[in-house]
C-alpha cells in the first residue's frame, strides 16, 4: 500500500515537473518575441525618425513656398490695383484733354469766322488761303488733331501779325476796281480801318471800298487831283499823308 501511494506522488511530481517545463517553455518562447517585437518597433521607429527629419525639412519648405507665393499674390494685386488705378486716372486725364482739344478747337472755329467777318475787303484776297486751311481743317477726315490745329493756330498768328502790321500801315500788293469795272494791278496801304490803292499804271488812285455785289475792292477817286497825287505818293512811299473825309460823306 505504501509503495503505491509513492508511486502516485512520483507520478504527480513528474507531472508538475512536465508542466513546469512547459510553462517556462512557453515564458521564454513569450520573451523571445516580446524582445523581438520590442526590437521591430525600435527599428520602425528608427526608420520613422530617419524619415521624418527630411519629410519635415520638405514640409516646412512647401510651407515657405506657399507663404512666398502668398506674398507674390499679394504684390501683384498691389501692382494690379495701383494699375487700374493709374487707368483710370489716365482714362480721365486723355478724357479732359480731350475736351479742352473740342473746346479749344470750337473758339479756334468761332475765332476764324470772326476774323474773316472783321478784315477789309482789300485784305480778303491776301488772307483767303489762310482763312479757308483754318475753316476747312476740322471738316477734313484725313487730318490728324495736330494738322487741324496748325492751321487754325496759322491764322491765330497771321491775325496778330496783321494787327500789328496795320497800327503803322500795312502795304501790300493786289488787286481793286475803278468806278468803271476795270480791275486794275497795284498796292495797298492799309492803315486802321482806311485801304489806299494806287495802280501800277497810276491811273487809279484813292481810297479802296467794298461795292455792294462785287468780290473785288473799289476804288472811289478823288475829284481833285492834288489829292490823287498824294494818294500815289503817300502808297510808294509807305508814310505820308492822305486826304479822309471823317463825315463819310456828311
Amino acid at each position: 500500500m505504501m509503495e503505491q501511494v509513492n508511486m502516485k506522488q512520483v507520478g504527480i511530481l513528474f507531472a508538475v515537473g512536465l508542466l513546469t517545463l512547459s510553462a517556462q517553455a512557453q515564458s521564454l518562447d513569450m520573451t523571445a518575441k516580446l524582445e523581438q517585437s520590442l526590437a521591430e518597433l525600435n527599428r520602425v521607429r528608427s526608420g520613422i525618425s530617419d524619415e521624418k527629419l527630411p519629410m519635415v525639412k520638405e514640409l516646412n519648405g512647401l510651407e515657405d513656398e506657399v507663404l512666398d507665393v502668398r506674398l507674390e499674390h499679394q504684390q501683384v494685386m498691389r501692382q494690379l490695383d495701383s494699375r487700374n488705378l493709374d487707368l483710370n486716372n489716365l482714362r480721365s486725364e486723355i478724357k479732359t484733354r480731350k475736351d479742352e482739344k473740342n473746346y479749344i478747337s470750337n473758339l479756334l472755329s468761332e475765332y476764324t469766322r470772326n476774323f474773316q467777318t472783321r478784315l477789309h475787303i482789300a485784305e480778303l484776297n491776301r488772307y483767303q488761303d489762310t482763312v479757308d486751311a483754318a475753316a476747312l481743317a476740322p471738316e477734313n477726315s484725313n487730318f490728324s488733331d495736330q494738322q487741324v490745329f496748325d492751321r487754325q493756330t496759322a491764322l491765330v498768328s497771321a491775325s496778330i501779325e496783321r494787327l500789328q502790321e496795320i497800327v503803322g500801315g500795312a502795304a501790300f500788293d493786289g488787286t481793286a476796281a475803278g468806278e468803271d469795272g476795270l480791275v486794275k494791278e497795284g498796292t495797298f496801304l492799309l492803315t486802321g480801318p482806311v485801304a489806299l490803292f494806287a495802280s501800277e499804271d497810276g491811273l487809279l488812285a484813292g481810297i479802296a471800298e467794298q461795292r455792294l455785289g462785287s468780290l473785288e475792292p473799289t476804288v472811289m477817286p478823288f475829284a481833285d487831283a492834288a489829292n490823287v497825287a498824294q494818294v500815289q505818293a503817300t502808297v510808294a512811299a509807305k508814310e505820308g499823308l492822305f486826304p479822309f473825309d471823317a463825315s463819310l460823306g456828311n
